[in-house]
């Protein structure tokens, strides 16, 4: 599963097929939004946001994994 955490004009342009939206302001209050079990990729636009929100769904026991370079690395 793939999440993309970053605001909705950004997600609304262009986004992985079939991610789901949960802005990096929501995850806290969407976190049960997020599969429990599995790998779940994190993207934003170049990995910031992303790594932010993995480390806090990680936190949360999520095995939750960075997209490094975001969707501008997965555009190319």
């Amino acid at each position: 599963m793939v999440i993309d955490v970053r605001e909705l004009h950004e997600y609304v342009e262009g986004h992985v097929p079939g991610a789901p939206h949960i802005p990096l302001s929501s995850v806290p209050e969407r976190v049960h939004e997020v599969p429990a079990e599995g790998e779940v990729l994190v993207i934003c636009k170049a990995g910031g946001r992303s790594r932010n929100a993995a480390t806090f769904l990680r936190g949360q026991g999520i095995d939750a994994i960075n997209v490094a370079g975001g969707t501008l690395a997965w555009i190319e």
